[in-house]
């Protein structure tokens, strides 16, 4: 009996030990699958292969118009809208310590360089945009000035073909770099990263630019809101960054693509999986709006984006009750950040103002998400909910000052940081969802709306002023849906 036991001992030892085998192998192809979410363009394809950064964002970022069938003459408008992004000159590669990979490339309006643009591929490398550079950002005016004058020191004018006849791998959305790239160093120690992993390696030599270094640029947040295209054409993800999938980029091999954020989903799909909107959906108009807005890829979604559910730092809800009002006035919307120490925020819109225009109703939703996305940046940078003096300002320096300048109170300086920054990206967002079915002045005064008390409106004109009641008037009423 006892030499029983020893083998049954012995046996269940075995069995343990197969069990334990086979869940590390699982973990092995578990992880094999989670890496092979990384872009194609961007894996080794033999030991010792230098990776081409370069040519890799300049590929992708024109076989996403491919792939999504964007016609030509479409194409065309988004240059002229948007610009062209000039793969020829770039950065150096610049590395962060969560492996966050980023490069900078001019882009072109009319044949000149007139901002810049940054390819970040983040995630694990599972995750790409293309992040318009904020001409407010340290350094911007510095990084501009190294690519101007590398555009006019070249010894070939680098210039978009008038003919219409682009270079091979060009379109009329970028222009992809040569065989000689043009390395503009920015790192911050001085050195020359030249023929280092991560110059962008170039097949060929690199030629040398001389002049300042310049301290590497920070990689930005996701915008709230995307630039402004015609006819609701999609760009490549310039909020959360969009998956091999998105880009026909991922791996031959099992395992795949996809990447994280509302722009690699359907809104619908990224709304089910990370926010609370369960309450909308007994309010037809709040909830058609709603659902309109999630339509649109790049514009709601992209604000969406930024809360994912459980894998977030801060999660998102939506409830529909009433607001309190001061006498003579409705507030359609309100972002309350009461519980951020339990890890969530909600919006809330007012059902006595779900009468308005589907265009009021959408200028709430926005404007209610840009402060949810201001909440979320101070999260991210460690604001607990308690007092966000103690955050260094160098984390949000624009948003902060903004703070200090309203002696801390939410509302007061974040209605002053959307004054300075955010109304022309509204303006910007109203015109997509709505279709450019209106002026853009009319966006403009609705976008306004809700800032009424900020030093900003007291500036404008008489005028003014009055057109924004007009519209608020026009756009916005205090009645229940349907009624």
């Amino acid at each position: 009996m006892t030499k029983n036991l020893l083998k049954a001992l012995l046996w269940g030892i075995l069995i343990l030990s197969v069990l334990q085998s086979c869940r590390t192998e699982d973990g092995v192809i578990t992880q094999k699958q989670v890496e092979d979410k990384r872009f194609a363009v961007f894996i080794p394809k033999s030991k010792g292969e230098k990776i081409n950064y370069v040519q890799g964002f300049a590929y992708l970022y024109q076989n996403y118009f491919k792939e999504n069938s964007i016609k030509e003459k479409d194409q065309k408008l988004v240059a002229k809208d948007f610009g062209v992004i000039d793969f020829r000159i770039h950065s150096q590669l610049f590395t962060l310590e969560d492996g966050t990979k980023a490069m900078v490339f001019p882009l072109r309006k009319d044949n000149s360089i007139n901002g810049l643009i940054m390819a970040i591929l983040e995630n694990n490398d599972t995750s790409l945009r293309y992040t318009v550079l904020e001409e407010n950002q340290k350094g911007y005016s510095e990084t501009m000035q190294r690519f101007l004058a590398v555009d006019r020191e070249n010894d070939r004018p680098i210039h978009i073909p008038a003919s219409g006849k682009f270079p091979p791998g060009s379109s009329p959305v970028a222009l992809a770099p040569p065989i000689k790239t043009h390395g503009i160093s920015i790192n911050g120690n001085g050195e020359n990263d030249t023929n280092k992993e991560g110059d962008g390696g170039s097949s060929g030599p690199e030629k040398e630019i001389p002049g300042v270094t310049i301290t590497v640029p920070k990689v930005p947040p996701p915008p709230v809101i995307p630039p402004p295209l015609p006819q609701d054409i999609k760009l490549p993800p310039v909020g959360p960054g969009g998956g091999c999938e998105m880009y026909e980029n991922c791996p031959p091999y099992k395992g795949g693509g996809g990447g994280s954020g509302a722009l690699g989903q359907s809104g619908d799909e990224w709304a089910k999986d990370h926010i609370d909107d369960r309450n909308l959906r007994d309010n037809k108009c709040a909830n058609d709006v709603y659902q309109n807005l999630k339509s649109k890829v790049g514009l709601f979604n992209n604000l969406l984006g930024n809360f994912k559910g459980s894998s977030s730092i801060l999660n998102l809800s939506f409830i529909i009750k009433p607001i309190s009002s001061p006498p003579g006035t409705i507030t359609t919307g309100q972002t309350n950040p009461e519980n951020i120490k339990n890890g969530y925020i909600t919006i809330t819109m007012n059902p006595d103002a779900l009468g308005s225009t589907d265009l009021g109703i959408a200028t709430t939703y926005i404007h209610e998400m840009i402060h949810a996305k201001m909440f979320h940046d101070l999260v991210n940078v460690g604001w607990n909910g308690d007092n966000i003096k103690e955050i260094n300002s160098e984390s949000l320096p624009a948003l902060l000052e903004a703070y200090s300048k309203e002696l801390y109170k939410d509302e007061n300086s974040q209605h002053r940081f959307m004054t300075e920054y955010y109304i022309p990206k509204m303006v910007a967002a109203l015109g997509q969802f709505d279709g450019y079915n209106h002026s853009k002045a009319d966006y403009e005064n609705l976008a306004w709306t809700g800032l009424q008390r900020t030093k900003a409106y007291d500036a404008l004109s008489q005028a003014k002023k009055d057109k924004i009641t007009e519209a608020n008037n026009t756009f916005n009423r205090k009645a229940p849906c349907g009624k």
